[in-house]
C-alpha cells in the first residue's frame, strides 16, 4: 500500500487471478507507515500496549484498503449498520474463517445453549431454534 497505485493495483490483479481457483486468507501489516509511527512513539516513551495498538491500526487500515479494492472480485467486508462494532462478532467470524479454510465442521464454544430468536443474555421469553434453513434466515435480514 505504501508504494501507491502503480504497485498496489497490479498486486490486486494478481490476487484476483488467484481467487478464481483458490480460497485465500490474506493478512496485511502496517508497512512503512507503522515503522515510522512506532519510531516516533518509541522516541516519546510510549508503552508497549500503546505501540501494539498503533501497529494494529495501520495493519487494519491496509486490510480495509485491500478489501475495498478486491470487492469487484467477490471479497466482502461486514460493516455495521450502526456504530463501529459489527453486529456479527465472533460467532460469524468463526463461521467465516472455517468456511475459508474449507472445514467440514465448526465447533463453537459459547455461553448459550444454541440459536435463539433474541439474545438470551439480554431478553426474557426467548425461543430456542432447533433447526433453521437459509431461506428462514433470509427472512430475518
Amino acid at each position: 500500500m505504501n508504494a501507491g497505485r502503480d504497485i498496489t493495483l497490479p498486486v490486486v490483479d494478481e490476487i484476483a487471478k488467484c481467487l478464481e481457483e483458490h480460497k485465500l486468507i490474506i493478512g496485511t501489516g502496517g508497512g512503512a507507515r507503522s515503522r515510522h509511527v512506532l519510531s516516533i512513539a518509541i522516541d516519546i516513551g510510549m508503552r508497549t500496549g500503546v505501540l501494539a495498538e498503533l501497529a494494529q491500526a495501520d495493519a487494519l487500515g491496509n486490510a480495509h484498503i485491500l478489501g475495498t479494492l478486491l470487492v469487484p472480485y467477490g471479497v466482502v467486508a461486514i460493516p455495521p449498520k450502526v456504530g463501529s462494532i459489527p453486529p456479527h462478532r465472533t460467532d460469524a467470524g468463526s463461521l467465516l474463517l472455517s468456511e475459508c479454510f474449507g472445514c467440514k465442521r465448526l465447533t463453537l464454544v459459547t455461553d448459550v445453549d444454541g440459536l435463539y430468536d433474541k439474545d438470551p443474555n439480554k431478553n426474557s421469553g426467548v425461543t430456542l431454534i432447533d433447526g433453521i434453513s437459509v431461506s428462514d434466515i433470509k427472512k430475518w435480514i
